[in-house]
This record gives C-alpha cells, sequence and structure tokens, in this order.
C-alpha cells in the first residue's frame, strides 16, 4: 500500500514441538518449508525465532544435550534456570562461552535454515541474568559474566546478514541489528512511546547503529489495549528509527 514493497515477516514462537528441540510442529504447520516458499512469492523475507534454552519437559532434546556437555552449568553443577517460557529450574541454558557448542548451535541453525528455506533469524534473550546463578562460564574471570553474552552474539554472527539480537557486550563491531526490549502499551516513559528516542540515542551513543524498534504500539500486556492515536504515533516514530 501507499508504494511501499513487501519486505520481511517473522515466524515468532509455537513453532517448535518443545522448547529448545528446534523441530518444526507439524500440527502448527504442516509443511513449513512450503509455507515459506509461498511467502518469498509474495516479495517477504522469512525470519524464524529461536533462542539459547532447552526445556528440561522437552525430555529427549534435554537428555541428549546435557550428555554432549552443552549446557551450562552453575559452580554447584547445577544447569537449572528459568526464562519467561518455564519454571524456575525447568529449563536450561547453552553454554557459549565453550567453542563445541558454538559450532554445535551454527550448524542446528543452519540446518534448519537449509531444510525449510528460511532467510534469516531473530534470537531472543542472551543476558547472562538468565544464567543459573553463579554460572560457571568458559572465560577469563575478568570477562564474567558478560562474556556469555558476547559469545551469545558472536555466535549469532555467524549466520550472515539481517540477524536480530537484543542483547550485546562489547560486540559493536559485529553487523546485527539490535532491538529494543518488549515496549509496554502506554506513551510515556514506563517503557512506552516516550522511550523510543532516548534508548535510540543510548544504544547509538554506545556504538550500536543498526537499532530496530519493537512492535508498533507495544505489546498490550495484561490489560493495555493500543488506541487508534496511540498506533498512528508509534508508527511516525518508527519511521525515523534505522529500521
Amino acid at each position: 500500500y501507499h508504494g511501499f514493497s513487501n519486505s520481511q515477516l517473522e515466524i515468532d514462537d509455537n513453532w517448535e514441538v518443545c522448547y529448545g528441540s528446534e523441530v518444526v510442529d507439524s500440527k502448527a504447520f504442516p509443511n513449513m518449508r512450503a509455507t515459506i516458499a509461498q511467502l518469498n512469492s509474495l516479495g517477504y523475507r522469512t525470519t524464524i525465532w529461536v533462542h539459547p534454552f532447552i526445556n528440561k519437559n522437552c525430555a529427549l532434546f534435554y537428555n541428549e544435550y546435557k550428555q554432549m556437555g552443552l549446557l551450562l552449568e552453575n559452580i554447584n553443577g547445577s544447569d537449572g534456570t528459568r526464562w519467561w517460557h518455564s519454571d524456575a529450574g525447568e529449563a536450561a541454558h547453552f553454554d557459549f562461552t565453550k567453542p563445541h557448542v558454538r559450532d554445535w548451535y551454527t550448524k542446528r541453525l543452519e540446518t534448519l535454515r537449509q531444510s525449510i528455506g528460511l532467510d534469516s533469524f531473530k534470537l531472543d534473550a542472551g543476558e547472562s541474568s538468565f544464567a543459573p546463578q553463579i554460572p560457571n562460564l568458559s572465560c577469563p574471570e575478568e570477562q564474567q559474566p558478560r562474556c556469555l553474552s558476547k559469545a551469545y552474539v558472536e555466535t549469532a554472527s555467524r549466520l550472515g546478514p539481517m540477524i536480530e539480537v537484543r542483547t550485546g557486550a562489547q560486540t559493536q563491531h559485529l553487523p546485527n541489528y539490535i532491538r529494543m526490549l518488549d515496549r509496554d502499551t502506554n506513551w510515556d516513559f514506563k517503557c512506552g512511546l516516550a522511550t523510543f528516542i532516548p534508548t535510540l540515542l543510548m544504544l547509538n551513543m554506545a556504538g550500536y547503529p543498526f537499532v530496530m524498534p519493537d512492535m508498533i504500539c507495544g505489546n498490550e500486556y495484561g490489560d493495555q489495549i493500543c488506541t487508534e492515536e496511540l498506533f498512528i504515533r508509534w508508527t511516525q516514530a518508527n519511521v525515523f528509527m534505522p529500521i
């Protein structure tokens, strides 16, 4: 519409058989490759949402990954952590501070890309706060805990252009898009529309030029509602963002 061409669509959540498996749920997507091919034919690039976790109820995969030494443990030998799709202790985090984990994770995503015809990826999370505390990291002590985020983003950058991340630690040299964290659906500085320009300037001054905002009008968490005027003003603000 209005002279704008099609751009990019993201398959965001609810595509795996269980969180961390990276196996397409055939009930949700009977033929994912055909779906993506159809989107491509309409002029859309297609990306998919991935993350650094494996949920323990994804038992077959969790047990395999644990035996392979892929999971991050704390100083007491426990790998249990939590994120927004698990209860406390019911997930584990891949240990990107180990070279063989970075190689394995990259290969796994490339295999997924080739099997279903993806263009690129959105890599969510990655902050060291998601690690089982206190994490036993394979990097010099003076670089901890930021080395986990750094290694995660460096792993993401192996996957080529159009990679989206939301974290970073001394990763300004990498050509990734960095996404603002989820916005709330309001006008003010409580993570709403008023935070757009300050957040953009802060990230730019920190050395990250390729900043993209999150969803237009925020996420409508709880009882938040996107009004027509807020949607229009949010869209207008997005126009002047780098991405």
